[in-house]
């Protein structure tokens, strides 16, 4: 009784040992969106008409609808300096505001096969089983700049939004796995007739009489892949 206490409790274990195996949690927001925001809102900054902006002094706002707020109005401001925009805070020539009304990510998938779930009665957890999957996600900004005078402010100007995007796709599937293991260990697809297999027991000195449906153990038996009836 004790020895089946033990290989269950072994079992449960090795069963769930994922679970207990501690996993850093991944940072908020992750890497992958963080990237997707900062590509597409330089997208939406390389659309900006900016030329006329060089001749004057400028006072920039940013007003932004979701996201790092701070972050987002400091990049804004250091990417217009580093175009060659003059920005000052006192008596500035023009103002600019800069609205951010659209900063954030979308994300999709795809999933042929069995999506991972608990085990109901051991609570265990089953992983993905993926024939195919294909996961998309998508960062966009849009940026609108209003310009008004420095002194009245009355609105100058109000060129169209500009908009960036970025996109990550990943795909997974249990076929290219199946064939990056068949070709690690060189093994290779064939289709062979019966008159084929019995050429090759033949060939391989057997007995090549045999029930056809005998015809491929007795091939491996000879080719030394099989050894035994069971």
């Amino acid at each position: 009784m004790t020895n089946l206490r033990v290989r269950a409790v072994l079992s449960c274990l090795l069963l769930g040992g994922c679970t207990l195996s501690p996993v850093p949690s991944p940072t908020q927001p992750s890497g992958v969106t963080q990237q997707l925001l900062i590509r597409s809102l330089e997208r939406a900054l390389a659309g900006l008409d900016v030329e006329k902006l060089k001749s004057q002094s400028v006072a920039v706002e940013v007003f932004l609808q979701a996201g790092p707020e701070a972050f987002v109005r400091e990049f804004i401001v250091t990417w217009l300096r580093a175009h060659g925009v003059r920005t000052a805070s006192e008596s500035p020539e023009l103002k600019i505001k800069a609205f951010a009304s659209v900063f954030g990510t979308d994300s999709d998938q795809i999933l042929i096969g069995i999506p991972a779930f608990q085990a109901p009665l051991m609570s265990i957890p089953v992983p993905e089983i993926a024939i195919f999957k294909w996961q998309k996600s998508r960062g966009q900004a849009e940026l609108r700049l209003y310009e008004f005078d420095g002194k009245t402010d009355v609105i100058t100007r109000a060129p169209p939004p500009s908009t960036g995007r970025a996109k990550l796709d990943a795909r997974a599937t249990s076929k290219r796995a199946w064939k990056s293991w068949c070709r690690s260990k060189e093994l290779h697809g064939l289709t062979l007739s019966s008159d084929h297999i019995r050429r090759i027991i033949g060939a391989l000195g057997g007995d090549e009489l045999c029930n056809s449906h005998e015809l491929p153990r007795m091939m491996l038996r000879l080719l030394g892949g099989e050894t035994s009836d069971e």
